[in-house]
């Protein structure tokens, strides 16, 4: 379980005329990271499918929360296809 946020969402269509979707969640630093003198949040980047994409409204938006993420590759890429706020 991770406890982040998530700061926006994105729509884009690639130039073959795909459509991807992806978040922008800020989480706290790896303990790994903190060793190595990092400091703060960190902003990453995962793509999602359409329906979660869609179900994340403005009240999800913004707000800290505790909640798992559950991967899958889509496209040939790594993309989030559940993120369930606990």
């Amino acid at each position: 379980m991770t406890k982040a946020k998530i700061v926006g969402k994105q729509h884009f269509t690639s130039k073959d005329g795909d459509d991807y979707y992806k978040i922008t969640i800020l989480e706290p630093m790896t303990d790994r990271q903190k060793k190595s003198g990092c400091v703060g949040l960190q902003a990453t980047d995962y793509f999602i499918d359409v329906t979660l994409y869609h179900s994340l409204d403005g009240v999800a938006i913004q707000k800290f929360a505790d909640f798992n993420i559950d991967f899958a590759v889509a496209n040939g890429r790594a993309a989030v296809v559940s993120a369930v706020v606990a």
